[in-house]
């Protein structure tokens, strides 16, 4: 019986070492692309590490680039259009209900795949943007039907999306799928779809408002409570793509100060 072969590469950087399994499905997907040749996508926070393999198992390049920060055509044009992407084993094992993925982007011909897609698939479908993403879960109830519903209201209603900001999405979704959203989680979803077009501006009452309510608002969310705000920074970069707790927090903090008139969430695009 023969051993599944491994490339082992270090990610520029981050310095991260990165173990890629070459298993039959990669070796499959790669004889049946056009190029010949597979992406597996390893996502390391702020940026992400694609390592190219052709249908023999060999590495043909890899790239580092970042994805907080950059709009969907810039993937694109990195990554090329009409490509097929893998998430690697180390991303997809840091969910807890969602056992696979799928996202299609039609209109862009990108695809991107990850884990196993057998067993409680769901589909969430925007015909305004042109993209079907399938979630396979562990097990499902009438709250992830209802999830996934509201992923697609949210992604309709979205300004942009890119490829990252929807697998954050999905973040939050694989913390909250069995428990029944509420109507502000559906504005929280908007929100991190469009987390790369998004900046925070503070009002010109920031600085006298929020001592007033400070004592509160720590409270509230005390994990990412922040007295200076950064400002022009994309949201994106803020939110980070594992955390889904913080992730929860940061953005219903942010929609509360919003609506209280201290910050305003200014569309860049």
């Amino acid at each position: 019986m023969s051993l599944e072969k491994v490339i082992k590469l270090r990610c520029g950087r981050c310095n991260r070492m990165v173990s890629l399994r070459i298993t039959n499905d990669i070796l499959e997907k790669a004889r049946a692309s056009l190029s010949g040749i597979y992406g597996v996508v390893d996502i390391h926070g702020d940026h992400a590490f694609v390592i190219y393999v052709d249908y023999k198992g060999n590495e043909r390049g890899h790239k580092v680039f970042d994805i907080v920060e950059s709009r969907r055509e810039e993937v694109l044009n990195y990554l090329g259009r009409g490509r097929r992407l893998r998430l690697s084993e180390g991303f997809m094992n840091n969910f807890r209900a969602i056992r696979g993925i799928t996202i299609s982007a039609r209109r862009e011909g990108l695809f991107l795949e990850g884990g196993i897609m057998e067993g409680c698939v769901l589909k969430a479908v925007s015909r305004v943007k042109d993209v079907d993403i399938e979630v396979n879960f562990r097990s499902m109830n009438m709250s992830t039907v209802e999830w996934m519903k509201m992923l697609s209201r949210a992604l309709d209603r979205s300004l942009d999306y890119c490829m990252f900001t929807l697998l954050t999405a999905l973040g939050l979704l694989d913390l909250k799928c069995y428990t029944p959203p509420l109507p502000l989680h559906e504005e929280l979803l908007r929100l991190i779809i469009e987390s790369h077009v998004k900046v925070i501006r503070l009002s010109r009452y920031y600085h006298e408002l929020l001592p007033l309510i400070e004592h509160r608002v720590r409270e509230w969310y005390p994990r990412v409570f922040m007295k200076e705000l950064p400002e022009g920074v994309p949201l994106s970069r803020l939110i980070g793509i594992h955390d889904a707790y913080r992730l929860e927090e940061l953005g219903l903090y942010l929609m509360g100060l919003e609506a209280r008139g201290l910050i305003e969430l200014e569309s860049v695009k």
